[in-house]
């Protein structure tokens, strides 16, 4: 029993010597954690806007009056 007392006396002790230590990496595993949910979170958000993008693009063509008709064809059968 005075083992178990001692074990936890002396645990306490450098657990409150190293607080500093103890703090720095919580807050450093809070920034790391954070940055990664902000990261996957910005990356979902990227990927649907370019997805929106992609579906909204529309191409329009004009020729002139003289422009030979096979090739109107050759680039509509194209796109």
């Amino acid at each position: 029993m005075v083992e178990i007392k001692r074990i936890v006396k002396v645990g306490f002790v450098n657990f409150v010597r190293s607080g500093h230590c103890f703090l720095g990496c919580g807050v450093g595993g809070y920034h790391y954690s954070f940055c990664y949910y902000v990261l996957l979170l910005l990356q979902a958000v990227l990927h649907s806007s370019l997805d929106q993008i992609k579906n909204k693009v529309d191409v329009t063509i004009y020729f002139t009056v003289g422009a030979d008709e096979d090739k109107i064809l050759a680039l509509k059968n194209h796109f």
